[in-house]
């Protein structure tokens, strides 16, 4: 099966949504990249992770500010923002109804 879609640049409004951020498998979890993946070191860790360039250069059209993270600090800091996004809905349900 083959699907065909057609790729539209990342435009000024793309880039003014929330931050993201894709995950690079870790080489604990993945000893043997394949042909296209770089061996490179997470930045916000520095743990050995796999950053593929293939999927990095499709991903950076459709999102122009993407960071690109080991899977753990990926999903941690993912956690993290979901927390932050809670608490504020909260706290602002709190405000309205007092």
């Amino acid at each position: 099966m083959k699907a065909y879609f057609k790729v539209k640049p990342a435009t000024a409004a793309s880039s003014s949504l929330k931050a993201s951020i894709a995950m690079m498998p870790l080489r604990k979890n993945v000893p043997q990249g394949r042909n296209d993946w770089q061996l490179t070191t997470c930045p916000r860790c520095g743990r050995e992770c796999w950053y593929q360039a293939e999927n990095a250069k499709i991903l950076k059209q459709f999102v122009r500010d993407v960071s690109f993270l080991c899977t753990e600090c990926a999903l941690q800091q993912a956690g993290q923002a979901q927390e932050k996004e809670k608490f504020a809905n909260e706290t602002e349900t709190n405000i309205l109804q007092t």
